[in-house]
């Protein structure tokens, strides 16, 4: 058994809890990386992430989910996306709210949902099948973490990182070369991160 099992199986069903994970130390991060990239190699090459196309500003949003309204997830990932798109090297506050109301919704759930209401709940808990969200989210958590150095967002990247990595073989050619990409940006921030602390992976 690998000594990384977190992308493995179908994790949009049989979620990872990561509940009570040993410390497996540096051949723990060898091993997460020898996993990372037999999946690069066999994910036919890089593609830039799309641009966003949706007008809807985050400030919007915000407002939406504080009514109550219905939001469809690939509207606000969009418009979360396109704010990040526009910012040099901050996070706006607005941004960085919607950002950490996804990054927590993603860590309890471990799912991106079709679309939310209420405090940011699911408005269909089933609806949670579509990589495409997935995909924009880990894009979502790659840049503010490229822009704030925060690690709690490089956290989220890995697991959502995970599911499509686990899903590698079910994914369209754009969504497997978005997988590249986010992969080889997980790996160079990981081994920075590993680098600034002395550890040789």
């Amino acid at each position: 058994m690998t000594m990384y099992p977190y992308a493995t199986g179908n994790l949009l069903v049989d979620r990872n809890t990561y509940f009570y994970t040993k410390y497996e130390g540096i051949p723990f991060l060898k091993a997460w990386k020898d996993d990372r990239d037999k999946i690069f190699n066999k994910l036919g090459g890089e593609a830039l992430p799309p641009e966003s196309n949706v007008t809807i500003e985050v400030e919007e949003v915000l407002n939406m989910i504080s009514k109550g309204d219905v939001i469809e997830t690939a509207v606000f990932l969009e418009a979360l996306y396109g704010n990040l798109e526009l910012t040099q090297n901050h996070v706006s506050f607005e941004a960085t709210k919607l950002i950490n109301l996804l990054t927590k919704k993603f860590e309890l759930t471990k799912r991106v949902h079709k679309a939310y209401f209420q405090g940011f709940k699911a408005v269909d808990k089933q609806e949670f099948y579509d990589l495409k969200l997935f995909a924009r989210a880990g894009e979502i958590f790659e840049a503010a973490y490229s822009k704030t150095d925060c690690v709690i967002y490089l956290n989220a990247l890995l697991k959502c990182n995970d599911t499509l990595c686990a899903m590698a073989d079910s994914l369209d050619s754009e969504l497997k070369a978005r997988l590249a990409t986010l992969i080889a940006r997980e790996r160079s921030h990981v081994l920075r991160l590993a680098d600034s602390v002395g550890a040789q992976i």
